[in-house]
């Protein structure tokens, strides 16, 4: 490819031509090198500086050197003239402009600085962001693909939340501590807290009636309120509801719904004023006043139909970026082929319009500055002055956020170093510079000094799924473990106490606990308090039962006809206490090594009293029993 070299302003722009013998050069801009460039350089090649090229070419080929990252990082543009004393004449004529250009001390336009914040180590991350948003000075928020995630700088931390894929954009209130973004297969909008990005227990709130979201814009709303608008596409027709943000359960109140008169191609909050672009124009809609609930005023249009400006615009179809208001009262109004400057009436306020270098792909607007992005560079515009102030050699980037702070840069066809075709993407951020009268303090602070070539950050994942199972297995304990239904507690049951030696009983239907209330139990004849297995000897005494209960006597009178029977771990005998007890002597206790012996009698005392228990016909028998 040929390419077309014009030096002006201390600039080179560089315009492409075909290899036609008559072909006339591009009116776009392919690529701007500015000599004002702190790491400007023009210089001649070795063989291994161009390892592509042919030997009889590398005398012929020089190399223009400038800035592109903090930390030495350079863009290299390769030049090839058609003979050795052609790139000598080049590289002398630009060699001492450049001289001239430091001899006369011009000041330095430059406003903004390039710093990498994420690299190819964090490619999981970087990989098909879609936006991004500051929240601190140390925090950043980057959605996409894989949903949200949470970048700490101090920490050197990335938090992924990955709900809600994937994030096409969002939008911060700091007042509101509050995200705004449309999320999810159905475009819905979500209102995500802050909280929400590293505890996965904070819920979201979803809006049903989003789905299908185009985009959304978050500002003041006046009356001291902030909120958010959505546009939406509904029956062919557009759709902009317009919020404000609540401390309520909701989060949320629709104050205004605006069926727009065509298709809306932009969408801002600015000044307590909806501003929709359309094809050929802006216009201005104002927010209903609660203080005059039904006082509506008619949509303005920003361009007035007397203003020359607007023959062209309506003819051409430019294509509407976005809109800046001036301190001045003044509203910058940015299109895809020019901006302007218009007063309060729509009408010229300057002669001049902003032009572009190349067709915009892109473009940010901050408080000062208007940032336009190429497929080889980005244009910076002063908003006040209308100056064009500096040119980034940053192939194939685009902004995540609407001020231009946070970009992502890699994987396009830029001839950049370090991005290349097959290059890993950056997340990058443009600090501004404190050199500019009206500069503030930087929204992010970034000391690339203590990073050195490649920052590591550690992921911090937030297990949802493990979280989930730990949820279901603790709800399953606590089920396992609830109080019992239907139940009614008779007698504590050791090892060798089976089922054939008790006796069955009808449970009330009610539920009885036994702290609360005697148990009671009922049959179907008869209902008995029961007494629990309690073993006595010289030394003390073992309470069988769940209670720490005292020791209850069974009465001693003769049972009546039918008999009533106690229970008790041998299967129940008449008179006080049971055979258990009345067998077990405190001598033969003492010969006892443990209480599984103590156990082992009773069983064998149960096993050999069965047929006792069977010809007292209190209790049908055993489905189990031979």
């Amino acid at each position: 490819m040929r390419q077309f070299v014009v030096v002006c302003d201390f600039k080179l722009f560089l315009y492409d031509i075909s290899q036609d013998r008559n072909a006339l050069p591009s009116v776009c801009v392919s690529q701007v090198l500015d000599m004002r460039d702190p790491d400007f350089s023009v210089t001649s090649v070795k063989e291994s500086d161009v390892i592509h090229a042919s030997k009889r070419d590398i005398p012929c080929i020089f190399r223009i050197s400038t800035s592109q990252l903090e930390g030495g990082k350079r863009s290299h543009t390769l030049m090839l003239a058609e003979s050795e004393s052609e790139k000598t004449k080049w590289v002398v004529a630009l060699s001492e402009l450049h001289r001239i250009l430091k001899r006369n001390n011009l000041p330095d336009k430059c406003v903004y600085s390039a710093c990498v914040l994420l690299d190819s180590t964090a490619a999981a991350t970087v990989r098909n962001a879609l936006c991004a948003c500051v929240l601190e000075r140390s925090r950043v928020c980057i959605g996409g693909e894989a949903g949200l995630c949470l970048l700490d700088l101090e920490r050197a931390e990335l938090t992924p939340r990955r709900q809600h894929a994937p994030v096409t954009t969002v939008a911060y209130v700091p007042q509101e501590q509050l995200l705004v973004v449309i999320a999810g297969r159905g475009r819905h909008v979500r209102l995500v807290p802050i909280r929400a990005l590293e505890c996965a227990e904070v819920e979201c709130i979803k809006l049903a009636e989003s789905k299908g979201a185009l985009s959304l814009a978050a500002g003041p709303l006046g009356h001291s309120a902030h909120g958010f608008a959505v546009l939406c596409k509904k029956q062919n027709a557009y759709v902009v509801n317009v919020y404000e943000i609540t401390r309520t359960a909701a989060r949320r109140v629709r104050v205004a719904e605006l069926r727009a008169c065509g298709a809306v191609l932009s969408l801002q909050l600015a000044g307590a004023r909806l501003l929709l672009g359309y094809r050929g124009g802006i216009a201005a809609h104002c927010l209903p006043d609660p203080r005059r609930p039904h006082h509506d005023q008619p949509a303005v249009s920003l361009v007035h139909p007397e203003n020359q400006v607007n023959v062209f615009l309506s003819h051409s179809g430019a294509r509407p970026l976005g809109a800046a208001p001036l301190a001045c009262g003044d509203t910058l109004l940015v299109f895809n082929s020019l901006a302007l400057y218009v007063d309060r009436h729509g009408h010229r306020a300057r002669d001049t319009e902003l032009m572009y270098t190349a067709h915009p792909t892109h473009h940010a607007i901050n408080d000062t500055h208007l940032l336009i992005f190429t497929a080889t560079h980005i244009d910076v515009y002063d908003i006040e002055t209308g100056d064009w102030v500096q040119t980034m050699n940053i192939p194939s980037a685009r902004p995540l956020d609407e001020t231009g702070w946070i970009c992502c840069v890699g994987g396009g066809s830029g001839n950049g170093f370090p991005f290349s075709t097959d290059a890993a993407p950056f997340i990058i951020y443009l600090r501004p510079l404190l050199t500019h009268p009206r500069a503030s303090d930087p929204p992010l602070s970034v000391d690339t000094s203590l990073w050195g070539n490649k920052r590591r950050f550690s992921v911090r994942e937030q297990s949802h799924q493990a979280i989930e199972a730990h949820n279901r297995l603790s709800e399953r304990r606590s089920r396992l473990i609830s109080a019992p239904t239907n139940f009614a507690h008779l007698s504590h049951m050791g090892p060798g106490d089976g089922i054939r030696s008790q006796r069955l009983l009808d449970l009330p239907t009610t539920v009885e606990t036994a702290d609360d209330h005697p148990q009671m139990y009922s049959s179907r004849e008869s209902s008995k308090r029961t007494s629990p297995l309690t073993i006595s000897h010289g030394t003390g005494s073992y309470n069988g039962s769940w209670r720490s209960a005292g020791r209850r006597d069974a009465p001693c009178d003769p049972p009546a006809s039918p008999p009533r029977m106690e229970r008790s771990l041998g299967g129940g005998s008449q008179g006080s206490g049971s055979l258990l007890e009345r067998s077990i002597t405190p001598l033969s206790l003492g010969s006892m090594s443990s209480l599984h012996d103590v156990l082992k009698v009773g069983t064998e005392l149960g096993d050999g009293l069965h047929s006792e228990d069977s010809s007292c016909g209190a209790s049908p028998p055993h489905p189990m029993d031979p």
